[in-house]
């Protein structure tokens, strides 16, 4: 299937009872330049079709990275690797026809009237209480930090 026989080989021993729901298309959003939508997803659904399979993984400090093989329909679609906790996690697909549909099925878990490509409007997005809410943010971490240093 592909150049490396070890992978070939680690890809041929997975079963499907360690295939698991993989319920956060971080990955795919962020390769697929989709990452700033992530509040109108529908992740149930993602869930319901996309799976994953730990190949090689470790814990780094609290942060399990590796190797990993994520499914489409039970159909293997990439592989990612991540090295370390504060790297960058890479995607490699199996080809472009298979990272195409995965495309167009992420696509099609936003809501019908957004638009993937549309951009936010302070005053559709902005209100006073959510001014409220930012401003009580501030001053409950400002309390917490003022305590937590000067009592240093």
């Amino acid at each position: 299937m592909f150049k490396s026989q070890k992978l070939n080989k680690i890809l041929a021993a997975v079963t499907a009872d360690q295939k698991y729901r993989c319920c956060y298309p971080d990955p795919f959003l962020s390769d697929l330049n989709l990452d700033d939508f992530y509040a109108k997803f529908d992740y149930h659904t993602f869930g319901q079709r996309v799976t994953t399979a730990d190949l090689i993984t470790w814990l780094c400090t609290d942060t399990q990275v590796g190797l990993y093989a994520y499914y489409f329909d039970n159909e293997l679609v990439a592989i990612s690797y991540q090295s370390a906790r504060k790297s960058d996690l890479t995607l490699f697909w199996v080809n472009a026809e298979l990272r195409e549909k995965m495309r167009e099925f992420v696509l099609s878990l936003y809501t019908s009237e957004q638009d993937p490509d549309g951009f936010w409007l302070i005053d559709d997005e902005i209100s006073d209480a959510g001014i409220d809410n930012c401003l009580e943010n501030k001053r409950e971490n400002d309390a917490w930090n003022k305590k937590k240093y000067q009592s240093a």
